[in-house]
C-alpha cells in the first residue's frame, strides 16, 4: 500500500518531528508531488522572513511596558 502524505505530514517534517524512515519517505514523495513541494518551499520562505523581522525591543520600550505594568499593580 502506498502512503499518501498531507500538508500536516510536511509540517511535521519541516519541524523535524518525524522518524528517520518517515523523513526519507516524505523526501521521496516531495520529489514527485509539486503541490506539497510548493507548500514546503512556502514554509521555508516564511521562516526566513520571520527570522529577519524579529527584533529585540529597545530598553526604552521595555521600561515603558514595566512602568505601565507597575501603575496597574498600584491601582489594585
Amino acid at each position: 500500500m502506498t502512503k499518501t502524505f498531507t500538508e500536516n505530514d510536511v509540517l511535521k517534517y519541516f519541524y523535524n518531528e518525524v522518524s528517520k524512515l518517515e523523513k526519507e519517505k516524505i523526501e521521496d514523495f516531495l520529489s514527485c508531488n509539486n503541490a506539497l513541494t510548493e507548500f514546503y518551499c512556502e514554509l521555508l520562505t516564511t521562516e526566513e522572513l520571520l527570522e529577519g523581522k524579529l527584533e529585540k525591543p529597545t530598553e526604552k520600550t521595555i521600561q515603558n511596558i514595566l512602568d505601565y505594568s507597575n501603575t496597574l499593580c498600584l491601582q489594585n
